[in-house]
């Protein structure tokens, strides 16, 4: 084993380790048959009608990231919604949340567009997203002054949130300055590789849309954000509880955020933890009870659309296929890549 594959398998190991203790915390002091009991006398019409919005969730994402890739060339929707597929089943099967480089990949080889330009559009709308989550925490904040532990509850996330982003920035840093460590040839190379891959993501945020398309795309945030609170509301009403509407913009919230931890597959653990935490908090929820609803709203969200993205790999002929190498970021193809146009 090299160095390199050490050194990834330690990084894995680390990130499994991180979700089962926080998995471990989730599961602390409840007991799994009362889990189970829990989850008795669901309401299936419920839970098929939350699957079928979630879904649209993701036909919404996809939309709002066509409108960023505008400006470099309008693709076709099932395109771009294959992508957003194959992307969450990547992040719901691997570690270190992969999914924004392997929708890219997809995408770039789909469309011919260059790769890095293409992550450039993935990283605007992360930014659309966190803007959304954090507008919802100052309304959770301003909008509800006289609920103490939901004030307490929207910094908890607010913080979390920042901490997370601002260790991925640092993270960047530290990649930034790896090539002036390394030798020789090795460092030239590292140097060379890290400004055509910056210089790609500029190119890919310097075409990001502004104006009119911009204020769209922040639209279709607000309405993704919509069917997810309208999916977390069905979960909840299936198993036979009601949720208003700053306790579902809160778990909302949570469950953003028990995503974007980096701690295992899906946010295995750290997602259990906060949704569980969200629903003792808000609803008043028994522990057994709470743990039960966030183990199922958990399934719910990564389930069905991984399907899909298993269905859209097999679909284009296998794992290697759908990220054959395709065109690089000065617009030439190491392969010929399928163009597909709207």
């Amino acid at each position: 084993m090299t160095d390199h594959q050490a050194r990834r398998t330690l990084r894995v190991l680390l990130s499994l380790a991180a979700g089962a203790a926080l998995l471990w915390l989730a599961f602390r002091g409840v007991d799994p048959g009362g889990v189970a009991a829990s989850l008795a006398g669901v309401r299936l019409e419920l839970l098929a009608a939350a699957i079928a919005v979630d879904l649209c969730v993701f036909l919404v994402k996809a939309l709002k990231w066509r409108l960023l890739l505008a400006p470099l060339r309008r693709l076709p929707v099932p395109t771009l919604y294959s992508g957003v597929a194959v992307g969450a089943l990547v992040a719901n099967v691997v570690p270190f949340r992969l999914d924004e480089l392997a929708r890219a990949a997809f995408v770039a080889r789909r469309s011919g567009l260059p790769g890095s330009a293409v992550l450039g559009t993935i990283l605007v709308e992360r930014a659309i997203d966190v803007s959304i989550l954090l507008c919802a925490v100052g309304i959770l904040l301003v909008g509800f002054p006289g609920e103490a532990w939901l004030g307490r509850a929207g910094v908890a996330l607010a913080v979390g949130l920042a901490a997370f982003w601002l260790a991925r920035l640092e993270l960047g840093r530290h990649v930034a300055r790896a090539p002036a460590r390394a030798p020789g040839a090795l460092r030239d190379r590292a140097r060379a590789l890290l400004e055509r891959a910056l210089g790609g993501l500029g190119h890919g945020l310097g075409a990001a849309p502004s104006g009119r398309r911009l204020a769209g795309a922040f639209g279709l945030g607000i309405a993704e954000w919509g069917c997810a609170l309208v999916h977390l509301t069905l979960v909840l009403r299936a198993f036979g509880s009601v949720v208003p509407p700053d306790r579902a913009l809160l778990l909302g919230a949570a469950s953003y955020l028990g995503f974007a931890l980096p701690t295992g597959p899906a946010g295995l653990g750290g997602f259990e933890l906060l949704v569980r935490g969200a629903l003792e908090t808000g609803l008043a929820l028994e522990p057994a009870r709470a743990l039960g609803i966030a183990l199922a709203i958990h399934a719910l969200l990564v389930l069905p659309i991984s399907v899909i993205g298993a269905a859209v790999l097999v679909r284009e002929g296998g794992w290697r296929a759908s990220f054959a190498a395709g065109p690089d970021d000065e617009g030439s193809a190491s392969l010929t890549p399928r163009v597909e146009r709207a």
